[in-house]
């Protein structure tokens, strides 16, 4: 076989090798959705069409007042005790105690990612009521919250 045609078609924001680009012809035209763009080859080169935004919707649980959700990567952990770096590199501690009480604690591991959802006490040390394990890409985490 003998390669006709090569070119890039998209991009997706998400690098963790999950897209699924499916091309589809019609009318003799090849067209590839990406995100927030649709490329269409064909006779004469290629076409991009930049779609509009797309309204996310967020889906997570609400907070409570005075909750936060954090995402990080667990840099130390000494019994309850967890340290984590956030997507901005700042270090926090986090006292999971009450997490883990309440069985709303999946164990972290250290160098991999976690949500903790918690309260920040006056030195700045969340008390936290849940911690979960997260992707280890900080580039597809949802904001902290």
């Amino acid at each position: 076989r003998q390669q006709l045609f090569s070119e890039t078609a998209g991009q997706w924001p998400n690098t963790g090798g999950n897209a699924n680009l499916v091309p589809v012809v019609a009318n003799g035209l090849v067209y590839v959705a990406s995100y927030q763009m649709l490329t269409i080859f064909g006779p004469g080169g290629s076409k991009i069409a930049h779609l509009p935004p797309i309204h996310v919707v967020d889906t997570r649980p609400k907070l409570d007042p005075g909750e936060h959700e954090i995402y990080g990567t667990v840099r130390s952990m000494k019994g309850a005790d967890i340290t984590i770096a956030k997507r901005t590199g700042e270090e926090l501690r986090i006292n999971a105690t009450d997490a883990q009480k309440t069985f709303h604690y999946a164990p972290p591991t250290v160098g991999h990612a976690l949500i903790a959802r918690g309260t920040l006490d006056k030195s700045g040390l969340m008390q936290a009521s849940a911690i979960l394990h997260a992707k280890d890409s900080p580039a597809i985490w949802p904001s902290d919250r």
